[in-house]
């Protein structure tokens, strides 16, 4: 492994270098500042170059350190001047200097204890650095706004059909009404910017695939945004109709800097984009996204960049066709309400309601973006701070038993004639160096620990843009510092409340008695915290397993999946995209192993369909309408995915372009449609057209493994052909080998096809619970940390309690008492403790695991199997970190503790 630092990683350490060289006197950091940063990482440098990693180590700490001394004595030349000259203040003078002494003195202590504070360190630096790469999450994702212009008044808008359970986007004609007529928003905009929006980039070098959205004029000036170079559409550059758009685009920061090379001079300049020829008009700032994750407030989350926006109005675009395919968002008046704006919005367009009970939704859109994530992310920042209590409560441990250790230490310098507040104060300097340094190690931590948070993670908005940032840098050391103040002033309190008397005098139990009190119940109390840890990320576990073992209506196993889509200039009518679909499916026949192949325009998973109005065709015209997700599939589609047929039969060959239209649906959409009767040889009415229905197959699971039943209905590809094609083919093996030679087999029919998507069905739906298992996963990683913070206070309680009572077991066992019987009531003492703190814990464990039911899929928060197991491991952990520590008593020899009396 190289141990060449990387210019990122320098990057930083300067960062935090200069941040901490902000203690020095403002005139003294604005003249030094830059130097003393640049031969800080020069000599770091150097010392990495030479392979001395112990030493670059070494200086690392030496070089952060020595900044608040340095600080301090600059801050005493500037207070008193340098040398003699002139009068000096000597009670500011005296004051500082006992300051200096008390932290030269803390540093000595606690460099002669490096057990205690290596592991006082460590811990508190894995508490802060876990709560603050949270804090850098949640700071990224709920706390800092949308980059546009007053984010406050922008708002996402559906409309909703109760009776059906669902919201949808707006449809073209509703959109024009509702601009056209609404008082309560300065504009709104509509605009397409779905995860399948693709699109091939011709005439600038290689052919490239690229993501495409549609828009109107109104869309930035909703927004706030403008472009960096050029501009955006104008109003008479918006088709009425499909195809009447005008051939202009706009085009990210990223694809100009990366296809054009940032030429100041790209406006006006040509591109091919499936074959169109567009002229580029305008740049979009560098990170522009119109949102960052895509999906309706039913759908699924990935997240979107668009690099091409085209005006509205283009051939795919479904003006008059009458789908809900358009999301919408406007931005208020000031002073006009989101419930004013929605009513009035439902007034307008209730006249194109396709059932009696059309409601609207307005959310704002910094929560539309937030959309289900703050719960969670709360959540675990709520398992980090038990995570951090837990860290504190074993400092407060250590802490203490250090204070017994000391007792006749700090007596002495009492008797000597160091006041109550003097010895505080020097126990205080000691517990903020150990903050301080532990804010350091949890700096270092929560850096890894956000990039560890955003390699899991799943999908979330601004994820690229989440880091450990000043304002980050700042709560861990202000944290830290907190932390080792208040946990530091525990045995400061305990010191100068103890008599130098009664301290010189004290015997083993007599002067630990109330120390062991309190470190039991601080054990207690962590155990506590622990449980409630486990026992929430036990429910997450049996819930994710019960999730996953949900029957998808398929079978997902050896399934390898593959997505293209089809550009309309070469593929601009029914029988191009057939004979595609057909020559491909030849192809992919001839892979080895391949059992069945077919294609559709979508499959189960993600289940990112349009949904579209359908209705039995003899029933009343006027009454509500259901929302059918529609499939276009190829012949054999229900037999190779294994989607069991329930009535009738599956599409054949003989139904091709000329044959009478027919439809298959599923056993929900039947029940719904036709509750009393057999729903084949019935005519299924949807926008635009009419099939008969020839069989009924199974549910389902398209939008993820814990939701309702779809209402789903099919048609065959070749009557009804789409842009977007998915081929799946099963095979015999592993179906990830067979994905390479399916790329080839459409490569082989048409080179120029980009492979937008590929890979494995079990894949797919195991990325559908990805949200769960990062919630899981990370709550199982708080629990096994907790369990670890917990065992390491039973064990130092114990240790500690073992080696103040040596003396009095080792007379007992002269006496007679058996070995057995000594660690029996070592263990006993302990184990009172982690009872206490179990039973505690399983009373707060049953209030949280209400909080968390919400995130719980087939299992109740009560549920006792999880209890019984966290009750066993709570039991076990506290036994044997108790254990380990009283087994000395059994090497202790009588004899020897006799003669030291």
């Amino acid at each position: 492994m190289s141990n060449m630092q990387s210019p990122g990683s320098d990057t930083l350490l300067g960062s935090l270098y200069r941040l901490i060289l902000r203690c020095y006197p403002p005139q003294v950091y604005r003249r030094t500042a830059q130097d003393m940063t640049e031969v800080f990482l020069d000599i770091y440098a150097q010392e990495r170059r030479n392979r001395r990693v112990a030493a670059a180590t070494l200086f690392l700490v030496r070089a952060f350190l020595e900044v608040p001394f340095k600080a301090m004595r600059a801050y005493s030349e500037s207070w008193f001047g340098s040398g003699n000259q002139g009068a000096i203040p000597n009670g500011k003078k005296r004051r500082f200097e006992s300051t200096m002494l008390d932290v030269r003195y803390a540093l000595r202590s606690l460099w002669k204890r490096p057990l205690y504070t290596s592991v006082s360190v460590i811990t508190l630096g894995m508490g802060i650095g876990a709560a603050t790469a949270m804090f850098s999450v949640i700071d990224g994702v709920l706390l800092r706004q949308l980059p546009y212009r007053e984010p406050g008044r922008l708002v996402t808008a559906w409309i909703g059909y109760p009776e059906w359970g669902q919201f949808v986007n707006y449809r073209y004609d509703q959109y024009r009404l509702w601009r056209e007529n609404n008082t309560a928003f300065q504009d709104v905009a509509i605009y397409l910017a779905n995860s399948w929006g693709q699109g091939t980039v011709t005439g600038t070098g290689q052919p490239e695939r690229v993501s495409t959205g549609t828009a109107t004029a109104s869309l930035l000036p909703v927004l706030g945004v403008d472009p960096i170079l050029g501009r955006w559409f104008a109003p008479d550059e918006i088709g009425t109709e499909p195809g009447g758009a005008a051939p202009v685009a706009v085009v990210s920061y990223g694809l100009w800097s990366r296809m054009f090379g940032t030429d100041p001079n790209v406006l006006g300049r040509a591109f091919e984009l499936d074959g169109i020829t567009r002229t580029i008009v305008g740049v979009l700032p560098d990170g522009f996204r119109i949102r960052w994750l895509t999906g309706s407030p039913l759908g699924t989350r990935e997240v979107v960049g668009k690099e091409v926006w085209l005006p509205l109005g283009q051939s795919y675009d479904c003006l008059t066709c009458g789908s809900s395919m358009y999301q919408a968002i406007g931005r208020l008046k000031p002073g006009a309400s989101i419930d004013q704006a929605a009513a009035e919005a439902l007034a307008i367009i209730e006249g194109t309601a396709t059932g009696d009970d059309m409601t609207t939704r307005m959310v704002p859109r910094d929560e539309d973006e937030t959309r289900g994530l703050g719960s969670p992310l709360i959540l675990l920042l709520a398992a980090t701070g038990v995570l951090l209590v837990i860290a504190c409560g074993n400092i407060a441990t250590l802490s203490l038993g250090e204070m017994q250790e000391r007792r006749q230490e700090l007596a002495t310098r009492s008797a000597l004639g160091a006041g109550r507040s003097r010895i505080v104060r020097q126990l205080l300097t000691e517990s903020l160096i150990l903050g301080l340094l532990g804010s350091l190690v949890g700096v270092v931590s929560a850096i890894v620990g956000t990039k560890g948070l955003l390699a899991m993670a799943p999908p979330i908005p601004r994820l690229d843009q989440i880091g450990v940032n000043t304002l980050a840098l700042g709560f861990a050391v202000a944290l830290g510092t907190l932390s080792g103040i208040l946990f530091g002033t525990i045995p400061s309190i305990l010191a100068a409340r103890a008599s130098i008397a009664g301290a010189l005098r004290a015997s083993g139990r007599s002067s630990t008695a109330g120390a062991g009190r309190h470190q039991k119940a601080v054990v207690a109390l962590e155990v506590a915290l622990t449980a409630v840890l486990l026992v929430t990320g036990g429910l997450l576990t049996r819930s994710l397993s019960n999730l996953l073992d949900v029957d998808p209506g398929f079978d997902p196993e050896n399934l390898a999946t593959l997505h293209v889509s089809l550009p309309e200039s070469r593929y601009a009518d029914q029988e191009s995209h057939a004979s595609f679909v057909t020559e491909v499916l030849q192809e992919l026949t001839t892979i080895p192993g391949a059992v069945a192949v077919t294609a559709g325009n979508n499959l189960p998973f993600p289940g990112t369909i349009s949904g579209w109005a359908v209705r039995d065709e003899a029933a009343d015209p006027t009454l509500p309408r259901l929302s059918g997700a529609l499939f276009h599939v190829a012949p054999g589609f229900h037999e190779t995915l294994g989607i069991r047929l329930v009535d009738g039969r599956t599409f054949t060959e003989i139904d091709g372009p000329d044959a009478p239209s027919v439809g298959i649906v599923s056993e929900t959409l039947a029940n719904r449609l036709w509750p009393n009767g057999n729903a084949v040889g019935r005519r299924l009415a949807y926008p635009w057209t009419t099939v008969t229905v020839v069989g009924v197959v199974a549910d389902v699971q398209r939008k993820g493994l814990g939701a309702p039943p779809e209402l789903d209905f099919y048609v065959p590809f070749s009557q009804l052909p789409r842009a977007g094609v998915s081929f799946a083919v099963r095979t015999l093996s592993d179906p990830t080998l067979a994905i390479p030679q399916m790329r080839d087999a459409v490569w082989s029919v048409d080179s120029e096809l980009a492979i937008i998507r590929s890979g494995s069905m079990e894949s797919l739906i195991s990325s559908s619970a990805s949200d769960e298992r990062f919630r899981t996963l990370l709550m199982g990683a708080f629990g096994i940390l907790a369990s670890a913070l917990a065992a390491v206070g039973v064990f130092g309680v114990t240790a500690r309690t073992v080696a103040q009572r040596t003396r009095e077991m080792g007379i007992r066992m002269a006496l007679g008492a058996r070995e057995s019987g000594v660690v029996t009531a070592i263990l006993g003492g302990s184990l009172i403790a982690g009872l206490l703190g179990i039973a505690v814990g399983i009373v707060g464990a049953l209030w949280a695991s209400r909080l968390v039911s919400g995130f719980l899929f087939n299992i109740e928060p009560t549920d006792p199997t999880t209890y019984a197991v966290v009750v066993s491991l709570l039991l076990t952990l506290c036994l044997l970190a108790s254990y380990l520590p009283a087994r000395r008593i059994a090497r202790v020899d009588p004899v020897d503790v006799l003669k030291a009396e």
